[in-house]
């Protein structure tokens, strides 16, 4: 079994997705409006013509149908919408009036927490059948890892079921950037180390286990290598149990598909090399 999409991308915003011999993605020379360009860069489409005042679109893919969240300012709020677009017959729909922090897509359901309310949504493909599944109290993030969905928030890791049932937690201090690989959860602490955690809900804060010291702003997780980029903005590989770093470029929010490492570089712009 060979991986094919980093663990991480979505956690890192998800402003590129593969799809056969398409990327869509953000483009940040046109106001980061969503576009697909064929893999050797060419034939460049824009498809919305809104303007995302982020990179974070989350874009993810399922058929001929792309999902994606509309960033847009409201005052000085940010307000993020989730839209399909219907890629045979170029629709693009509104799926969601609700403040969206993340999403994601199983069984032939959407699950979101909500950027303001701090809830757990499902809702049907098309949009219909919306249902509060739990409510929070702080900015959450859903992820999915053997049918279980995964919440985390400030200091907690929660696992649910996919109905909304059973609800379990542990305590993981101050913590972003978690993403769910191997029956682990990684994810950078408060002092921007990277640690790692077991998903076995029955084991609690003295198992967290640091895997690097170098400070970071964001990583990805791919075939047993975890990409990291430092405060400094620079992109290192590395394994699983943090050992010896190998440079991959200068960058951060690396989004990786095959062989392929896509990341934002200093001047905010696409770029990616091989790996």
């Amino acid at each position: 079994f060979i991986e094919e999409d980093g663990a991480g991308n979505i956690v890192n915003g998800g402003y590129l997705k593969a799809n056969e011999s398409v990327y869509y993605y953000a483009n940040s020379d046109d106001q980061n409006k969503l576009y697909q360009m064929n893999k050797n860069g060419d034939k460049k489409i824009k498809l919305s013509d809104k303007v995302n005042t982020t990179v974070n679109l989350k874009i993810q893919v399922l058929e001929n149908h792309l999902f994606y969240l509309q960033n847009t300012l409201e005052n000085i709020d940010l307000k993020c919408t989730l839209y399909c677009y219907d890629l045979q017959k170029n629709l693009e729909v509104k799926l969601s009036d609700k403040n969206i922090c993340s999403y994601i897509i199983h069984n032939n359901s959407i699950y979101f927490t909500t950027l303001d309310t701090f809830e757990l949504f499902q809702i049907n493909l098309d949009g219909t059948n919306e249902r509060q599944l739990e409510q929070f109290n702080y900015l959450s993030f859903v992820q999915i890892y053997n049918n279980k969905l995964y919440v985390d928030f400030d200091e907690a890791l929660c696992a649910i079921n996919l109905d909304g049932t059973n609800m379990t937690s542990k305590y993981i201090n101050t913590h972003y950037n978690l993403i769910i690989y191997q029956n682990n959860a990684y994810f950078i602490g408060n002092q921007k180390n990277l640690y790692r955690i077991s998903l076995d809900m029955e084991q609690q804060e003295s198992e967290i286990l640091k895997v690097l010291d170098t400070s970071i702003e964001s990583f990805n997780i791919l075939n047993n290598s975890i990409y990291i980029s430092t405060t400094d903005q620079k992109i290192y590989r590395t394994d699983l149990a943090g050992g010896s770093m190998e440079y991959v470029a200068n960058g951060m929010n690396p989004i990786i598909f095959e062989n392929s490492l896509f990341f934002i570089d200093s001047n905010g712009k696409l770029s990616c090399v091989q790996i």
